[in-house]
């Protein structure tokens, strides 16, 4: 039976994928949206069975459409053969006016797709080529199995509804409180954006299983960190741990800035930001949160927004979904300690974590 499961961050969805895969003798895909989630897939395999099946094939989600959903068919539209992707930020107006039956909308002279056009693409094929592109997977392939679902939008999910309607039996695995990217910006869809994988699969798929529950348990993060990145969506099933070791500094910090150099000589976090316009202790071990997604550490030294500060200090819970995102996956990249920095006089809260100093006894 095809599932969506909703994994909480540590859950060890890749390690699930992977041990489901090796239980399947018939042929088995296994997709994601970036490369690094690509390779984390195929390491996995090697640490757990030594090498990867031959009945199993990763590719990332692109390098799926084009090879298996847009050149076998492509000959119903596109003149030239599709060569590669050609990454858009913006959608080209002019283009978008484009009748779906004019090639142009899709690929550059080159025969690049534009990234923005490459799920809706196969879909439009599909329809020309009276369902040859849809079936023509589910003979290559039993099962597909897709990492970071909450990461897919627009066409992404007409895909995903198209593959299952043909008969593929289907496995959806993701964390829709980690939804930092999105594969393109489309109108389709545009309601379920920001993580509303759930609804989609409720409003869009019928017969396909919501599980909450098997991969709920974090393997990395100690229950303090998971109480605090719980209470960011009380609305979702809390996550419990199952992550038992103590170091002697577990838990929240706070550390005030100028106590930064002294922390990180003691403890050596990584140092999570917004972004590159935040300054930071000048240490190599710095990355964006949303990179830091996938990932994970002993220890990390968060430069939290402002908006984050209020949301710490209980000021005010109203923040932006990606922001509100980011901010979860760089809590939850930690095993033992999340420090946040501050720089007023006065701790912002008493509520959340405990003060650190250079002269705390640890």
């Amino acid at each position: 039976m095809s599932s969506l499961i909703i994994a909480a961050a540590g859950a060890g969805k890749t390690t699930f994928l992977v041990k489901k895969a090796l239980e399947i003798s018939e042929n088995v895909l296994i997709t994601t949206y970036t490369d690094a989630n690509e390779q984390s897939i195929r390491d996995k395999f090697y640490e757990i069975n030594g090498c990867i099946p031959s009945n199993v094939t990763i590719m990332p989600w692109f390098s799926l459409l084009i090879k298996h959903g847009i050149r076998p068919y492509q000959s119903y539209l596109i003149n030239n053969r599709v060569s590669g992707v050609l990454l858009v930020n913006k959608a080209d107006k002019n283009l978008l006016r484009l009748k779906d039956t004019n090639e142009k909308k899709y690929v550059t002279a080159s025969g690049n797709v534009y990234s923005n056009m490459i799920s809706k693409l196969p879909c439009v094929l599909d329809e020309l080529s009276n369902g040859c592109v849809f079936r023509r997977i589910r003979k290559i392939f039993s099962y597909v199995f897709v990492d970071e679902i909450q990461d897919f939008v627009g066409y992404d999910l007409e895909v995903i509804k198209k593959l299952h309607e043909v008969g593929c039996n289907m496995t959806l695995v993701g964390d829709p409180r980690q939804t930092t990217y999105r594969t393109h910006y489309e109108a389709k869809y545009k309601k379920y954006a920001g993580g509303k994988i759930v609804i989609f699969v409720q409003d869009n798929i019928a017969g396909m299983n919501i599980d909450t529950t098997t991969l709920s348990t974090s393997h990395r993060n100690n229950q303090i960190i998971c109480d605090l990145a719980n209470q960011m969506y009380p609305d979702m099933k809390p996550c419990d741990s199952a992550m038992n070791e103590k170091t002697g500094h577990d838990g929240i910090f706070w550390v005030h800035e100028n106590d930064i150099d002294k922390y990180v000589d003691i403890y050596n976090p990584v140092q999570l930001r917004y972004d590159k316009r935040t300054k930071v202790n000048p240490i190599p071990k710095t990355m964006n949160f949303g990179l830091s997604k996938g990932l994970t550490f002993n220890r990390v030294l968060i430069y939290p927004t402002k908006p984050m500060l209020d949301w710490l200090s209980g000021k005010s819970k109203d923040m932006k979904d990606e922001s509100l995102s980011k901010f979860y996956v760089a809590v939850t990249r930690a095993r033992y300690s999340v420090a946040f920095v501050y720089k007023t006089k006065r701790l912002p809260t008493n509520d959340i974590g405990t003060r650190w100093t250079p002269d705390v006894l640890e």
